[in-house]
């Protein structure tokens, strides 16, 4: 049942949602039901009612399909939220646990694919891949510098620096709602973090004694090389989903040659297999690629096709 709570929890498509017979019983109906719709996480902070209507909606249809005893809790939790107001605009909370410590991700996104002219304002699966990824490799990662490009609503970066340690994680994007977002969704999961004085960054704060986090507006097209070089020796740049137009890839490469970054790990959701080879095509010429292997699906879920590849570029010497 965990598997199925994990996935409510981060929005997935109710579609892809299977109840299992353990949940089918009076005694599984209650503790799904506790542990999802009516877990205080959701009540304080809700996914969007329509989606947990639709969820219950869907397990109330598979046991009446199959003549089961219903428990009276489900009637009462979905008649709450029909009785619900409507929720105004598209944003929503989304929760993401990790680990088996009980930590959660909680995100404002986006319901909408495309939203205020830029896609990033929900979570795409290469930031799962891309998260995974950093669980997996914590020794890594521990004690260095990070930049993220395209961070979008931020999964990945606060996964990293919750559970991975890196002494300095910056976030960016070069959207103003996503990068608003972002910074709301930052705060939202280090509440108690103090501000670091005199900063001239979007957002930039001490997390606790060992990890520092900063946000900054960053478009590839006008690269902010002071605000780069004020990061100091970065060692790792992620980007998840990064590789989606043409158009952007040469300034996108371009920004990670201005990041210097020792090595740059990026996920990529491979949508358009033509793209995705254009991108590595153009890449080569400043960049050595090499192709890891994506990460097994432990904390995060996401649907196998389209595949997901993770790279890892270095700078070619010159």
């Amino acid at each position: 049942m965990d598997k199925l709570i994990q996935r409510f929890f981060s929005g997935l498509p109710v579609s892809s949602l299977n109840f299992p017979s353990e949940a089918l019983s009076l005694e599984g109906q209650m503790t799904l039901l506790n542990a999802t719709v009516n877990s205080d996480l959701v009540l304080k902070q809700p996914l969007r009612y329509q989606y947990q209507k639709a969820f219950l909606k869907r397990l109330l249809n598979q046991l009446e399909s199959l003549d089961l005893v219903v428990f009276e809790g489900l009637y009462s939790a979905y008649v709450r939220l029909v009785q619900m107001p409507h929720q105004l605009g598209s944003k929503s909370f989304n929760h993401y646990r990790v680990g088996s410590g009980g930590d959660v991700v909680t995100l404002i996104e986006d319901e909408n694919l495309i939203s205020q002219g830029t896609t990033g304002l929900r979570t795409w699966t290469g930031a799962l891949a891309l998260s995974e990824w950093c669980l997996n490799n914590k020794d890594l990662i521990t004690n260095k510098t990070i930049l993220e490009l395209g961070s979008g609503v931020g999964l990945t970066g606060l996964v990293a620096c919750r559970h991975c340690h890196p002494q300095r994680f910056c976030f960016s994007d070069g959207h103003p709602e996503v990068v608003k977002t972002l910074a709301e969704n930052i705060k939202l999961n280090f509440p108690t973090a103090s501000a670091v004085p005199s900063s001239k960054l979007r957002l930039d704060l001490e997390i606790d004694k060992t990890t520092r986090v900063s946000l900054m507006n960053l478009s590839w097209d006008n690269i902010d090389c002071t605000a780069i070089a004020a990061l100091g020796k970065i060692d790792f740049v992620l980007a998840a989903d990064v590789v989606y137009d043409p158009e952007l890839f040469q300034h996108l490469l371009n920004a990670l040659k201005m990041a210097d970054g020792e090595c740059n790990i990026f996920a990529c959701t491979e949508r358009n297999p033509d793209t995705l080879n254009l991108f590595l095509k153009e890449a080569v010429h400043s960049f050595r690629c090499i192709e890891l292997s994506c990460p097994e699906q432990k904390n995060f879920t996401w649907e196998p096709v389209p595949l997901v590849r993770i790279f890892q570029f270095q700078r070619k010497s010159n």
